[in-house]
């Protein structure tokens, strides 16, 4: 039996310089009442799980406690869906992020390749993708 390396349960830390410059730039380039609702949500997910997987890397948000999240910031599409695809360089190599939200709040950013732990010294952002949908449930 193969036995996987064991994934931490959610602690408080930061997110790293390279997530915080995609969701600044999410942010800045979703509709005003969108905008607003996502950068409120950060304010409440502070509990954080990184899960690296060969070529990816998954860092899902968590609340302090479930229900934590004020209802007035919380999306009004409650189903799982990815919120934006965000496509950009550091350096000479090209990355992609995926922002994905579950019951109306964010959830997650997938960032692929991994990127090094080398400090980052400039992101250059080429191209976003925003589903048209965000306050629609269409399943």
């Amino acid at each position: 039996m193969f036995w996987k390396k064991k994934i931490k349960d959610p602690r408080k830390r930061e997110l790293t310089y390279l997530e915080k410059a995609v969701f600044e730039y999410l942010i800045s380039q979703l509709p005003e009442r969108q905008s607003l609702l996502v950068k409120e949500q950060l304010k409440y997910l502070t509990l954080i799980k990184r899960v690296e997987y060969k070529n990816d890397i998954v860092t899902e948000l968590y609340p302090d406690q479930f229900g934590i999240i004020p209802k007035e910031i919380l999306f009004s599409r409650t189903e799982e869906f990815r919120l934006a695809y965000v496509k950009y360089k550091i350096g000479e190599v090209k990355y992609t992020s995926e922002i994905h939200m579950a019951m109306g709040q964010v959830f997650d950013i997938k960032i692929r390749p991994k990127p090094d732990k080398k400090e980052i010294v400039a992101v250059e952002f080429l191209e976003i993708k925003i589903d048209s949908e965000l306050d629609l449930n269409i399943y």
